[in-house]
């Protein structure tokens, strides 16, 4: 793997197909991990925990593995050094799988349970970009460093499976007297993965505590803010907000629904 990474170089810096070759030949190697050079395996990664309150819904995601990193594809990589700036997109299918803890409301849906839960995310397209700035060493060393980033998410589709949903229970009756069985909530999930994506985690920060390798003591934490260019790929700031006939099963009062989220999108404006 050593060797393979002092071969890894482009032929001509600002050849971008030269770029975009070499970054598609080596990506796998990296998702494998590279002990030498403290970099550790992806794929298969363990995440110890996820949690987050806000918004009346309560989640927390614990024991959770995710595979299919080892086949993300590189699909755009633009390394400009002349403008100082770098342009990556990549693809990739995930399959999430853990324990799960849910209590409250997803977007106007009762939900709670908790059990085992899977996430099939079918392309996942991250799209980066980066600005660059030169950086000298105390020996005189010159590298390149990220000084600012922006990028947005989005996926083809993503399939929620949540087992015990309910707790076992075939229905559950909300306080607007409407019955929600699991299978309505599964489907209203998997139909509407972007603006659950965004109701989750508006506003709010999640934090994600992992072992890296599973086996390492330490524990680090990460935090992960919204940004504007994922709510905005979410659909939340649509001039139309989100379509009544969403939720028609689940409320008859639909203007004021309207204006709640609506509000909701003036605060997520705000916030950000």
């Amino acid at each position: 793997m050593k060797k393979q990474l002092q071969q890894l170089h482009f032929i001509q810096l600002n050849d971008f197909a030269c770029q975009l070759e070499s970054a598609r030949k080596y990506s796998a190697n990296f998702a494998k991990g590279v002990p030498s050079l403290g970099i550790p395996s992806m794929d298969p990664m363990h995440i110890d925990k996820i949690e987050n309150e806000n918004s009346g819904l309560k989640m927390r995601f614990s024991d959770v593995e995710v595979t299919g990193l080892k086949d993300s594809v590189v699909e755009l990589i633009q390394l400009d050094l002349e403008k100082q700036t770098l342009k990556l997109i990549i693809t990739v299918k995930i399959l999430m799988r853990g324990d799960y803890m849910l209590s409250g409301r997803i977007l106007v849906l009762p939900i709670q349970g908790q059990g085992k839960f899977t996430f099939d995310i079918r392309k996942l397209k991250s799209d980066i970009t980066a600005e660059l700035a030169k950086k000298t060493t105390d020996d005189g060393k010159e590298y390149w460093q990220i000084t600012t980033y922006t990028y947005k998410i989005d996926a083809q589709s993503i399939k929620y499976d949540f087992k015990n949903l309910f707790n076992g229970n075939k229905q559950l009756y909300d306080s607007l007297s409407c019955s929600v069985t699991a299978d309505a909530a599964h489907e209203f999930a998997n139909s509407n993965f972007r603006e659950i994506t965004a109701e989750l985690v508006h506003l709010h920060t999640i934090t994600i505590y992992y072992y890296t390798p599973r086996r390492n003591p330490c524990r680090r934490r990460l935090h992960l803010k919204l940004t504007r260019q994922l709510i905005t790929q979410a659909g939340v700031l649509k001039s139309n907000c989100l379509s009544s006939e969403l939720y028609a099963s689940y409320t008859d009062d639909i203007p004021t629904l309207r204006g709640h989220l609506e509000d909701w999108k003036d605060e997520v404006m705000l916030a950000l």
